[in-house]
């Protein structure tokens, strides 16, 4: 059984008081040092596998995992953020104490004593990363929607949450940590790259973002009965979906929210469109007008375009800032191109992303004379200067851009194009697939 989460107030009510037992507080720390430490390779291979022990020294001191004073102030100012320690006064204990157990028991004193929000941070993979303040009202006030939306939609008896996203981002915070003690479920952890069909039985709830799911598609073994899935942080293809369920996937949901809102709407990732919550009603064709206690005055302006299908459903169709997802990140294939053509070796690049990887992929006009081998010229050069969901997964090589018998840009053909070299994708962040599929993202499809 979970370690459960005390309410000191009714659900309904604004002022809610989160409560959380040691163990779910220690999944999140740690899902946020390491997330933290993924520009320090040299410390992030000191880290212990989990568990971590309380003794575990965050510092770099000989029984340390080798934290200077400067790394070690950036992950407390990150843990005091998220669990606002800082609105009891309590931020300068994560510096005073250095152990992996203080820290859970400094943010474990804040949260008993009453702290208002807790705050959650997009990738920024594309820039800088942006905080959302989330008061806790609302977040247990969603936990419960999703648990009682279990009961109506789910036709198994839910047994246990299989998380392969990381807690210290919304999505998985909320559909791990709070619902697993709202609806008295345990969790489980896995990173998406550790877990496999054997880790599954009848009545488990998937967390998992659009490159798991993919990588499961792609695998032809039958789903244990009685699976649901849950999909957020970017769409899932259709026939991706389609084919899930053919391996005996019980059911496959979908998952539209923000990191600055939340959860907005759901619906089978098979299609059919997605459905507001109830919090939200529609504003106008662009803005949502929230009705949350807690909620905003002003409507939400949603960064994909939608297409209405009645008044409370609507499916998506595309970005207004021509972001893609990657992993549950937005990123921007035409900064991406611009970026590739900074190498001298490359006269024109245009980058989209593949439908079939679910990764960019890139066609390149090589500069004239240039030597054979450019593509993985190319991969070294650029991977050096992109983040992972920017990495590109592929290059085709041609004379010139492709055209339309109007003369217009069109979709190239990786067989027909002179030179097509896959490059092996980049090894998977401890957070997840490309460092961590994020469900409530603010510009990001997905919280």
């Amino acid at each position: 059984m979970p370690e459960a989460i005390r309410l000191s107030c009714v659900p309904n009510a604004s002022s809610s008081r989160l409560e959380l037992g040691r163990s779910a507080i220690a999944v999140v720390i740690e899902s946020l040092v390491r997330d933290g430490l993924g520009l320090l390779p040299a410390v992030s291979a000191r880290l212990p596998v989990a568990p971590w022990p309380d003794a575990l020294k965050l510092d770099d001191s000989d029984e340390g995992v080798g934290l200077d004073s400067l790394a070690r102030l950036d992950l407390a100012a990150r843990v005091s953020e998220l669990f606002h320690v800082h609105e009891v006064g309590m931020e300068d204990y994560l510096l005073a104490r250095r152990s992996f157990g203080a820290w859970i028991e400094i943010v474990q004193t804040a949260l008993h004593a009453g702290v208002g929000a807790l705050t959650f941070r997009t990738s920024g993979s594309t820039g800088e990363a942006k905080a959302y303040r989330h008061p806790v009202g609302r977040l247990l006030r969603e936990a419960a929607f999703w648990r009682d939306w279990l009961g109506k939609s789910y036709p198994h008896e839910p047994r246990r949450i299989l998380r392969l996203v990381p807690p210290h981002h919304l999505y998985g915070f909320i559909w791990g940590t709070l619902l697993s003690a709202v609806a008295d479920l345990p969790t489980l952890d896995r990173r998406p790259d550790e877990a496999s069909l054997e880790d599954l039985s009848p009545g488990d709830i998937i967390i998992a973002a659009p490159p798991q799911w993919c990588f499961w598609a792609a695998n032809p073994r039958p789903f244990p009965p009685g699976v649901l899935g849950i999909c957020s942080t970017g769409p899932l293809a259709l026939e991706t979906a389609n084919v899930l369920l053919t391996q005996r996937l019980s059911q496959i949901w979908a998952v539209y929210g923000t990191s600055e809102s939340g959860a907005i709407a759901v619906g089978p990732a098979t299609g059919g469109g997605l459905t507001l919550l109830p919090r939200w009603t529609r504003a106008d064709a662009e803005r949502l007008q929230d009705g949350d206690p807690d909620g905003e005055a002003d409507p939400l302006l949603l960064s994909d375009k939608l297409i209405w299908l009645d008044a409370r459903r609507f499916n998506l169709a595309g970005r207004r800032d021509s972001a893609v997802q990657v992993g549950g990140t937005n990123v921007f294939p035409a900064r991406v191109a611009r970026l590739l053509e900074e190498h001298p070796e490359v006269s024109l690049a245009r980058v989209r992303l593949s439908p079939r990887s679910g990764r960019l992929e890139a066609f390149i006009v090589p500069a004239p004379d240039t030597a054979p081998g450019l593509p993985a010229r190319l991969d070294a050069w650029s991977g050096a200067r992109l983040s992972v969901p920017e990495r590109i997964y592929g290059f085709t090589l041609g004379a010139a851009i492709p055209l339309s018998a109007l003369g217009k840009e069109t979709a190239w053909s990786v067989s027909s194009t002179a030179e097509q070299t896959p490059v092996a994708p980049p090894g998977q962040g401890e957070a997840g697939v490309s460092n961590a599929p994020d469900l409530h993202k603010g510009e990001e499809h997905g919280y």
